[in-house]
């Protein structure tokens, strides 16, 4: 909802509210998806700090709660303990088979609905389609791919891009950092 006010002189007001972003799908499936995402995280499965940090800096950036895991037995036991929103889980570990664990999640019964996005350096997409994940991203991986492909996984809208326009650049400066703080803001031109 957009609201404005403006007077000679003096200058131009204007006020935008955002929706939370959270599709509103007809459909049992749909609405559990979206009470699924407010409320539980998505994990992470990623063996390289660097890599994990990112990810979950982005998933932050989104507003996207995460949970991390370094190794597969702590991924096991984090499905075990919490059924996550989603996955985001790469494929390439030094210890353990991320194949055999993206089969496993997708022939359990308990988790076999809980969508996947494998992001990794391999080319192995099809692979990856094939045993059941949702969606693919490359790295090194581009942070606007990897967030839409995961909030389309969630049934979430994507971010918006917003021009705001102010001769202040306090405002300008507060207005960007409030509105990337939404998780629902692309970029923000100022």
């Amino acid at each position: 909802m957009l609201f404005r006010s403006s007077e000679v002189g003096k200058g131009s007001t204007f006020s935008l509210i955002l929706p939370d972003g959270l599709a509103e799908t007809p459909g049992t499936s749909a609405e559990r998806a979206a009470e699924l995402t407010r409320q539980s995280p998505v994990l992470v499965v990623e063996d390289e700090q660097a890599d994990l940090l990112v990810a979950v800096s982005l998933l932050d950036a989104a507003s996207v709660r995460s949970r991390q895991a370094r190794t597969l037995g702590e991924a096991r036991a984090a499905l075990a303990a919490e059924r996550p929103a989603a996955v985001v889980l790469d494929i390439r570990f030094d210890e353990g088979d991320a194949w055999a664990f993206l089969k496993e999640i997708k022939s359990s019964p308990e988790t076999a609905e809980i969508p996947v996005l494998v992001m990794t350096a391999t080319d192995d997409e099809d692979r990856a389609l094939a045993l059941g994940a949702q969606a693919f991203v490359r790295k090194p991986v581009d942070r606007r791919n990897l967030v839409r492909s995961l909030l389309r996984l969630l049934n979430r809208k994507p971010a918006l891009d917003v021009l705001h326009v102010d001769d202040d650049a306090t405002a300008r400066y507060a207005v960007k950092q409030m509105l990337f703080g939404t998780g629902q803001i692309g970029r923000a031109h100022v």
